[in-house]
């Protein structure tokens, strides 16, 4: 994963490059699918600490934001935003078990199951070969 740190009024230091790297590892860990890049933008707005977050997937791009007076609490609940996104996305983009449809055995009709006495067979109103 490419992973872009920057801050607008705000020097990043390495412990705030290597809690976001940690967090951020986390991610992958609850998604199938690969997260191409991730792009964070750190800033300080008066006393608010502000983060905002684009992460690049194969199937979109996800968009966190999170303000708190702390910068380690705002880092904390942008991650919890982006997996709640990252794990409805999944559920979006997984083959649902439920939705797919599946032929048995029992509903193929085999050739040798049918007698044909007649010169042609038709259906009747109760959908059920009859002879003619």
């Amino acid at each position: 994963m490419n992973l872009i740190i920057s801050g607008n009024n705000l020097k990043v230091t390495n412990p705030l490059k290597d809690i976001i790297n940690k967090k951020c590892q986390k991610l992958t860990k609850h998604t199938s699918q690969s997260i191409i890049s991730m792009e964070t933008t750190l800033s300080v707005d008066k006393d608010t600490h502000i983060i905002e977050s684009t992460i690049h997937t194969p199937t979109g791009s996800l968009f966190a934001k999170s303000k708190d007076n702390d910068m380690y609490k705002a880092i904390d609940s942008m991650i919890a935003k982006l997996d709640k996104q990252l794990k409805k996305q999944k559920g979006k983009h997984s083959p649902d078990k439920a939705k797919l449809s599946t032929i048995q055995k029992s509903d193929i009709m085999e050739t040798n199951d049918i007698d044909i006495d007649d010169d042609f067979l038709y259906f009747d109103d109760d959908s059920q070969i009859a002879s003619g």
